[in-house]
């Protein structure tokens, strides 16, 4: 089976942000294109489609290698979740599978009522229980 190409022209200012999309990084040094290439099994295409954009801007004399701008993917003003995690046995740590905490929020906060009960009865029971302690030390 042929692969058919498609012919697509890019003015300079869309090559350029093309080859910048290339130059998105993690803090390892991987690439956004590196790392979806390697999980979708297409290494060598994106080293090829790489190599036709890198060729590009040779032509248009735009930056390109350590000349080129770099960015760089870092956390920022991260939001926490709490989420249920499934593990394969209690000895292994590995997740394989989450539940989105926004799935049974029905259902969630008939059990928030009840659970904060429960949180409060345990705290009394608690601090009885230390002052119990306290009383007969």
């Amino acid at each position: 089976m042929s692969k058919k190409s498609v012919r697509i022209s890019f003015d300079v200012d869309e090559l350029t942000h093309l080859r910048d999309l290339f130059s998105v990084m993690f803090e390892d040094g991987s690439s956004i294109s590196e790392r979806l290439s390697v999980l979708l099994k297409r290494e060598k295409l994106e080293n090829s489609l790489w190599q036709k954009i890198y060729k590009e801007c040779e032509n248009l004399n735009l930056d390109v290698d350590k000349d080129a701008p770099n960015f760089l993917i870092t956390p920022e003003n991260i939001t926490l979740g709490i989420f249920k995690a499934k593990f394969l046995n209690e000895d292994d740590d590995t997740i394989v599978n989450k539940e989105d905490k926004n799935e049974k929020s029905k259902s969630r906060s008939k059990s928030i009522s009840s659970s904060q009960n429960q949180d409060q009865n345990n705290t009394l029971s608690n601090s009885r229980r230390s002052n119990k302690k306290k009383s007969k030390g």
